[in-house]
């Protein structure tokens, strides 16, 4: 990909790793893909359940996105909250509020992504998304699979502090099972159609899955937005600090995201080596980002 070989120059330092939490049905160890990234690209695992740890996935949901992320942002750190066993569990809102809150504290993650949804809102979640939105916790959450059978699912619906994510083919399509866009939304989308990634072998379908689905599309969107961190915490001189900053707010990254858009079908669909294009050089993309930023904090944030 474009992006990964403007970034690969600055992959030597470690030190400044984005940190992504993904918040599902846990992940399958057993996996030889899986246990050879473990400690070495994932750091952190918690379970939500007394009787089962984090590092088991009963239905693949988990697994595959967690390997997406892997794949998308390979320098990214990797923690996995196991909110919900399986894809017919009933999924607890006091485990994602409870996810939240330690991704936030105890693992200190730049990103938390969310592949589930409700049909209404919990008060719960929404006080711990406002907690982790106040540490600059950019957050992204699947919108539906429903169609225009059922509305924006939360905590996708919660506009103002995470983003959601839709659905589309790999030429930007949208996907049939998209909620309708909204005129007062921005309607991102990423590719989840057909996406294929690791799975439980002992699942009996094999060592890899196509997925469907904008629980699909999340994950991918979250590791896009890490390389979008990436990229700011290789200090880039052209990139201000303040610059670097406002990336890591839940507003700054929908601007950029904006950016990498190209409208199709009502959505905007995202188009990462739009922005992160090693032809044009570090410190164009380091202009172009600052100059998003400026356009929509003001004179704050001005580059000159």
């Amino acid at each position: 990909m474009n992006s990964q070989t403007l970034l690969e120059p600055y992959r030597k330092d470690r030190m400044g790793r984005v940190k992504i939490a993904i918040l599902d049905t846990g992940i399958d160890r057993t996996h030889p893909q899986i246990e050879a990234q473990w400690n070495k690209r994932i750091k952190g695992v918690k379970s939500w359940f007394d009787d089962e740890g984090g590092d088991r996935d009963s239905c693949g949901h988990g697994t595959h996105g967690a390997s997406l992320l892997m794949r998308v942002a390979p320098e990214a750190n990797i923690y996995v909250a196991r909110i919900v066993k399986g894809s017919n569990s009933v999924l607890n809102p006091d485990n994602v509020a409870g996810a939240i809150d330690h991704a936030a504290d105890q693992w200190g993650v730049d990103i938390i992504t969310m592949s589930f949804g409700f049909p209404r809102r919990y008060e719960s979640i929404e006080k711990a998304i406002d907690r982790a939105s106040n540490k600059n916790i950019v957050m992204f959450a699947a919108a539906c699979n429903s169609g225009a059978n059922r509305k924006i699912a939360f905590p996708a619906s919660s506009s103002s502090r995470v983003i959601c994510i839709n659905s589309a083919d790999g030429r930007g399509a949208r996907s049939r099972y998209n909620p309708p866009p909204l005129s007062s939304s921005h309607n991102f989308s990423v590719l989840g159609e057909a996406v294929s990634s690791v799975w439980p072998v002992r699942l009996g379908e094999g060592a890899e899955k196509r997925q469907w689905g904008t629980s699909t599309s999340t994950p991918i969107a979250a590791a896009i937005a890490a390389l979008v961190l990436e990229f700011a915490n290789a200090k880039i001189p052209k990139l201000k600090i303040i610059h670097r900053a406002r990336l890591k707010t839940l507003e700054g990254m929908r601007e950029i995201f904006s950016y990498m858009s190209e409208q199709k079908d009502g959505y905007n669909f995202i188009v990462p080596w739009k922005l992160l294009e090693v032809d044009v050089g570090r410190d164009m993309v380091a202009s172009r980002i600052s100059d998003v930023l400026y356009q929509f904090f003001g004179a704050e944030d001005d580059p000159h």
